[in-house]
């Protein structure tokens, strides 16, 4: 490495020290040319100041605007807390894989039709399946309910006796994304039709 050889003392002196491949300012009087090229900000002031700080801020709640816009539509984040309540009849359920005896481990499966609160008009349909887990108690299920706007898919216990509450695993279309809870409840006495309660979020 070869160093010039130079007076500190000396005043009005350049000094460039060699080394390597690179070189290093010494002098701050006479800057390296990139730094020639560097202009200082342009000043705002008066009322051209009000203007600018303005239309920063505009444009930045119309990036945030269009950020929040943007996160809804891909990602579909739930902006408030949605309750959707249908009837299941339970016209096709059957034990399609184990015993004929209530045993556990048969399975039931089922695609029914869904209709509004009111059981009247059909909205939609469901499909899915329940493992029988305590005999004459319990079933864990899973299964998807279709709806016009999309569906919604849960999972949890059915009891022989009483409601249930299942857990909201996800959703497609309107539902994609959401999470929650899904009320289970006896419509009628007879096991023929229930209640599905859904709390979504």
């Amino acid at each position: 490495m070869e160093q010039e050889s130079f007076n500190p003392g000396s005043p009005g002196t350049s000094h460039r020290i060699q080394g390597g491949h690179h070189g290093a300012w010494a002098d701050p009087a006479d800057p390296p040319a990139r730094f020639h090229a560097m202009r200082p900000l342009p000043v705002v002031r008066g009322r051209d100041y009000g203007r600018h700080m303005r239309l920063r801020k505009g444009r930045l709640v119309l990036f945030m605007t269009a950020a929040f816009v943007a996160l809804v539509a891909c990602c579909g984040v739930a902006t408030a807390a949605t309750t959707i309540h249908v009837v299941e009849r339970a016209t096709t359920d059957a034990v399609t894989n184990g015993s004929k005896e209530d045993k556990a481990g048969n399975v039931l499966t089922w695609h029914n039709k869904v209709y509004d609160a009111q059981n009247k008009h059909q909205v939609g349909r469901d499909a899915g399946y329940c493992v029988r887990i305590v005999v004459g108690k319990s079933w864990e299920c899973s299964w998807t309910t279709y709806l016009a706007a999309g569906s919604i898919s849960v999972q949890g216990p059915f009891s022989d006796t009483g409601s249930t509450v299942l857990s909201v695993t996800g959703g497609t279309g309107a539902y994609a994304g959401v999470d929650g809870t899904m009320n289970l409840k006896y419509h009628n006495k007879k096991g023929a039709a229930f209640d599905f309660i859904f709390h979504l979020k």
